[in-house]
Order: C-alpha cells, then structure tokens, then sequence
C-alpha cells in the first residue's frame, strides 16, 4: 500500500468512530429523556391525553355522549371555570368530593375570564394541601362552548390524583352543559 492510502484509511477509521460516538450519545441522552422520572414522562402523556378530551369535547353536539380518557399526575389538576365563575374557593371544594385541601382559592385563569373553560393546571402537592396555579406557562385550558356541571357535591368539576393514573370520563353534552363523570379505568 501506499502511503497516500494509509492516511486516507485512517482518516475515514477515525471519522467513522467519532461519527458512532456522537449517534450513541445523542441515542443515549434521548433514552434518559423517555425514562427519567424528572423528563418527559407525566408532562408528555398527561398533554396528550388533554388535548384528546379537549377534542372530544368541542366536537359534542347536543346530546352526544362519549368517553374519553385522561391520565391524572401529580403536577396537574383537571379544573373546569364556567362563565359565571371567576374564583374557587378552599371551601367549593370539601373532603365528600375531593381528598385534599386546597392551599388557597383558586383564580380564574386570564385567558378564560368571562368563558367556560377546562383547564389542566400547574399543581404541587404537599402532604394534603394542594396548591394550584393555572396562569402557570405550564397550565393549559381550552374554551368550551357550555358550562361544565360538578357531578357531586363540589362547586365545580375537579379531578386530582397524586399518582399516574388513567380515568375514564364519560362525557354527556346538554343543551347549555356539560356533564363529565370520572371514574378510575379498569383497562389498565
């Protein structure tokens, strides 16, 4: 061989190393991504699964009934705002219908000011009390075209659960609301 085709040889050797490391490390810090507790795991799937019922709600007509499915984590509460409620409170929310107390009121977000809304907010959770923030950059809600009834004896509709869990919603469109009864999915 020539000394010409030594180098190119060990040129391309060396090129083709560093091009297998750099497709590892980027193959590996995706890998951490998927898996990591802290990465894209509750924030990604609990997305999804809001803007699915996000869909599946704006597309009932009247008198439509469906179910939809929604993945509960412990950053996000599934909150509903109707138009003729700017605030709710600590006490709109007491242990026969929700297991945890709020730490304060919780304020309408901007964007839903004087519309019905649904919104999946930024929540933290400390031993019971439950601090929730849907002006968070986080917090995501969706403009509905009817209010959302509370099922029980809560003032408004709130789903919560500390742990990854999925629900089953079953959703029934009314004239001028909605009516969505959660209930823990046996699926999985």
């Amino acid at each position: 061989m020539n000394k010409k085709a030594v180098e190119t040889t060990v040129i391309m050797t060396a090129f083709k190393i560093l091009a297998g490391a750099v497709i590892a490390i980027v193959l590996v810090s995706l890998i951490f991504k998927f898996i990591s507790p802290n990465g894209a795991k509750d924030e990604g799937k609990n997305y999804l699964y809001f803007v699915n019922l996000a869909k599946d709600l704006t597309n009932m007509k009247v008198g439509d009934v469906k179910t939809s499915s929604y993945l509960t984590t412990k950053d996000s509460v599934l909150l509903a705002f109707n138009n003729d409620i700017d605030i709710i409170k600590q006490n709109d929310l007491d242990k026969s219908c929700f297991n945890y107390f709020l730490t304060k009121d919780v304020e309408e977000p901007v964007k839903c000011r004087d519309k019905n809304c649904l919104c999946s907010c930024k929540s933290i959770l400390v031993i019971t009390k439950l601090s929730v923030n849907c002006d968070d950059e986080e917090s995501q809600c969706i403009e509905l075209n009817a209010k959302v009834n509370p099922t029980n004896t809560c003032k408004a509709f709130v789903l919560y659960d500390y742990d990854e869990k999925t629900y089953d919603l079953n959703l029934k469109k009314e004239k001028d609301s909605f009516t969505i009864i959660s209930n823990l999915s046996k699926t999985l």
